[in-house]
This record gives structure tokens, C-alpha cells and sequence, in this order.
């Protein structure tokens, strides 16, 4: 099974569920970010995100990320 973004999160209910059922799933960047080690600093960055795009629209969130992968943030 294979499943990205959000189909990654669905992917996994059922290996937890029934993990005899699947027996290889490929989970492309599940939007879990509560389970990593630096969670707050990502669920910061997230809402910097949305709050640019709320005072910018779409141009300023580009160019925030833009800026956030070039700092390696």
C-alpha cells in the first residue's frame, strides 16, 4: 500500500489495526508532526505559514517556505 500526505495517516490506521492484513506500506511524509522530537518548533513554523498566507495569500507563503528551506528550518 502506498499513500501520501493524508492517504499516508489513513495508510496507517489499518497497520495498526490489522497488521497481519498489509504487509508493506509505504507512508510518504504523513503530516505527523505532534510525533517529532522538535514538534513545537514545526507546529510554529506551520502557523507562521498560515498566517502569511491569511495576511498575503499564496505569493507570501511561497516565498516563507522558500526562505525556511533555505535556512534549513
Amino acid at each position: 500500500m502506498f499513500g501520501s500526505s493524508g492517504g499516508a495517516v489513513t495508510g496507517l490506521a489499518p497497520v495498526t489495526r490489522q497488521p497481519g492484513q498489509i504487509r508493506t506500506l509505504v507512508a510518504h511524509e504523513p503530516p505527523l508532526l505532534e510525533l517529532l522530537p522538535d514538534a513545537a518548533a514545526q507546529r510554529a513554523a506551520t502557523d507562521d505559514i498560515i498566517a502569511t498566507f491569511h495576511r498575503e495569500r499564496a505569493g507570501g507563503v511561497r516565498a516563507t517556505r522558500v526562505q525556511r528551506w533555505r535556512v534549513g528550518g
